[in-house]
């Protein structure tokens, strides 16, 4: 849906402002600075020069951190990405569904599993080269490097355990006390060097059998042997670890208890390299041998280079059934994933691509080929030229393979990574296109009597929302009701009004609003004290000591501590605590934190406001070391709520908040298995009043997206993810855009 920026004729501040005030006087200092900026933002500029040459500029805050598609990880180097290369299947932004890009269609096996893609046997690399599945295939083995970000195989290496030696002692986990203990000097010698044919060698001691996996180990000059059977379509991963174990890096689900400085051998595809070992930590081992057969593996590693003067470890043996991508013919490729989810296809479409002739030649890491920097790709513009810090150039590919042709000569990139600077380049005429993050600022530029002469906007919403997450182990927040009564104390339609000026909407769960998964029915939790004081004290939490801050007796010693029991940040018998926020200290930032602080006076709860940097901010919440925090997520159409929500995500997962029910658990893993989009739409409905009761967030509202264009940019329909860029044209001024 495409939205316009209401008239606004007269440069006094709205009407809000005066109520925002009065709203809360926490946010004065902070609305000062930004109205500062925004009458600022309105009134320096440069005069207007008009521009006729067929070259579309836009701005990007930072200059990319590679434009390679594999190595990227910033926006920026997306937003270049769109123009020169493209994916297997992309997204129609004007239906909201994957179609075929570079395949003329696809197949999925009736149990969900087996997608069989096809290509088109027309399309060329800008050096005019045959695109194939060679190249496919050579993108999906070289997104498994170590060096490659993990961005590039995120949706590729969520390995399912099928089976575990040890096996799981029935409540599906093996904990790290569970591990099978090797005494190194007791294990056999072999008398021979391993012959290394995939055949576990006589000699070598059977340490385990059972659940289908049989494992086998022995020593010889000074090296590790290991042998296990393998199973049709699965991988065998091995882990050993220091005794005592520790926090480890690597672990392909949370049946698998975590360590530190682990190795692990891989018979599959998730690190396809000829020796088969990988280490977590710095380094791989040196001189490793490995062996794959139809029926076993085997490698020999010198395990005193990973753990020195060490004589005991533990180990563990698994069976994965990894994502695979199998080459059928030149031109025919079959994915295989280890679960029935409907986001598999979108894995599929979301593989980076690079030609294996381009950069197949190099033996080093990717980031240091001599071509890092001049990307090769499919798409309907090429790659001229690349100034750091300055500029990034694309030129319209005439020999490009697809149907429609883009009108538009040249892009330009211009990188300025000062908002204010890039917006004056804007009013200039210099820049075409851009985004403005702040509303008051959005605002305060487009009421002036001359934007609509030379400018227009475009307003739109698009999947994610801002929330406060609280921490669900910290004894008041484990009772959905403290969390309930927390989410009272915000009213997110007087937040839309005075704070986004309108250009925002209160929701009610996680799924974009737009989507069919979406519970419109649920009304958003609305500000009313006296209900949050109900359900505190229906919960426990009593002010006992008349001081003002509501306690409870988890030990029932008849005794309130104020320090956490035992030193556990979780057991506190006092309800305070602090809500983590990170960045500039202006009223988006800011105003949901400062607003707790004022309303948990009113209701027998202290709360402070922790404004770090956004390193220390996310550090602090991947490590699950905060109260509550603020934050902002940005989604794709029909996001999974399953890595936010589930409880196996709690460990390493996007479930930072370490929500764990078994009832969302099981409706989570019913709507995720479900192809069918009805059925899906239904059961995410379900998921959606779920949280809404149990309010692991709170949900606060979901922010439009404000771009501003010059009237020389044509066709810039908003949709409700993005802009399909390639359909925009430049023209004269005059005409409607």
């Amino acid at each position: 849906m495409t939205e316009t920026m209401p008239p606004l004729h007269d440069r006094r501040l709205p009407a809000q402002v005066p109520l925002l005030l009065a709203w809360s006087r926490w946010l004065v200092p902070v609305l000062v600075v930004v109205l500062i900026v925004a009458w600022a933002a309105g009134k320096r500029h440069a005069p207007f020069t008009p521009r006729t040459d067929n070259t579309l500029r836009r701005w990007l805050g930072a200059d990319p951190d590679y434009l390679n598609p594999l190595l990227r990880t910033s926006a920026d180097a997306s937003y270049v990405q769109d123009y020169y290369n493209h994916n297997l299947l992309e997204w129609d932004y004007r239906h909201n569904r994957l179609i075929p890009r570079l395949i003329t269609h696809y197949e999925i096996s009736p149990d969900g599993l087996d997608y069989t893609l096809y290509l088109r046997k027309d399309v060329r690399w800008h050096d005019g080269e045959r695109f194939d599945a060679d190249d496919v295939l050579f993108s999906f083995r070289k997104s498994m490097e170590l060096d490659v970000p993990g961005y590039a195989r995120s949706g590729y290496v969520d390995g399912w355990i099928a089976e575990t030696l040890p096996p799981d002692n029935g409540d599906g986990r093996v904990e790290a006390e569970e591990y099978l203990a090797i005494d190194w000097e007791a294990l056999p010698e072999l008398s021979q060097p391993a012959v290394m044919d995939g055949t576990p060698e006589t000699e070598a001691a059977l340490l385990a059998e059972e659940s289908g996996l049989a494992l086998w180990a022995a020593r010889r000059d000074g090296r590790l042997y290991l042998s296990a059977n393998r199973k049709p379509l699965h991988d065998l991963v091995v882990f050993l670890a220091r005794e005592p174990g520790e926090s480890v890096a690597y672990s392909p689900s949370s049946r698998v208890a975590r360590w530190d400085a682990v190795l692990f051998v891989d018979s599959g595809n998730r690190y396809p390299f000829s020796d088969g070992w990988h280490a977590t930590g710095p380094q791989s081992p040196a001189g490793a041998t490995f062996a794959v057969s139809e029926n076993a593996v085997e490698g020999m590693v010198q395990l005193s280079q990973l753990f020195p003067e060490t004589t005991h470890f533990k180990l563990i043996a698994c069976h994965v059934d990894d994502v695979r991508l199998e080459k059928l013919d030149d031109f025919t490729l079959r994915w295989h994933y280890p679960r029935r989810i409907y986001t598999n296809l979108q894995n599929c479409a979301d593989l980076r691509l690079v030609a294996e002739h381009y950069y197949g030649d190099f033996s080093g890491p990717l980031a240091e080929h001599p071509r890092r920097d001049a990307p090769l790709g499919t798409g309907p513009y090429r790659f001229v030229s690349w100034e750091r810090h300055t500029r990034v150039i694309l030129e319209r590919w005439d020999d490009y393979w697809g149907e429609v042709k883009p009108s538009i000569q040249r892009v330009e990139f211009k990188i300025i990574t000062d908002p204010v600077v890039a917006f004056q380049a804007f009013r200039k005429g210099d820049v075409d296109a851009m985004s403005l993050g702040n509303p008051w600022t959005f605002w305060r530029a487009v009421a002036r009597e001359d934007f609509q002469r030379h400018f227009y906007t475009r307003t739109f919403f698009s999947p994610g929302y801002v929330y406060i997450a609280w921490n669900n182990r910290r004894s008041f927040f484990s009772d959905p009701r403290c969390r309930r009564a927390m989410s009272y104390l915000f009213d997110a339609e007087d937040a839309v009004r005075h704070i986004y000026l309108g250009y925002a909407r209160p929701i009610t769960g996680p799924a974009f609003f737009k989507e069919p998964g979406y519970d419109d029915c649920l009304p958003p939790y609305r500000y009313d004290v006296e209900r949050a004081r109900a359900l505190l004290d229906e919960a426990g939490w009593i002010d006992r000591d008349g001081d003002g801050v509501r306690e409870k007796d988890l030990n029932n010693d008849g005794m309130i501590q104020r320090e956490p029991l035992d030193g556990d940040p979780d057991r506190r018998e006092v309800f305070e605590f602090d809500v983590l926020v990170s960045g500039a200290a202006d009223a988006q930032n800011n105003w949901a934190a400062l607003t707790m602080v004022r309303n948990c006076e009113k209701v027998g709860v202290r709360c402070r406001v922790r404004n770090v940097e956004f390193a220390l901010w996310l550090d602090w919440v991947k490590k699950r070391n905060y109260d509550a925090s603020f934050g902002q997520w940005l989604l794709g159409f029909e996001s999974d709520p399953y890595e936010w929500f589930h409880s196996s995500q709690t460990l390493d997962g996007f479930n930072r908040e370490q929500y764990a029910d078994p009832d969302a658990d099981r409706l989570l893993e019913a709507a995720r298995a479900e192809l069918d989009p009805e059925k899906r739409a239904e059961l995410f409905r379900i998921v959606h009043r779920k949280l809404w009761e149990d309010q692991p967030y709170t949900f606060l509202l979901s922010p439009q997206r404000l771009w501003v264009f010059n009237r020389r940019v044509k066709d810039a329909t908003a949709y409700d993810l993005f802009f399909d860029v390639l359909e925009w044209r430049l023209g004269r001024p005059e005409d409607e855009p």
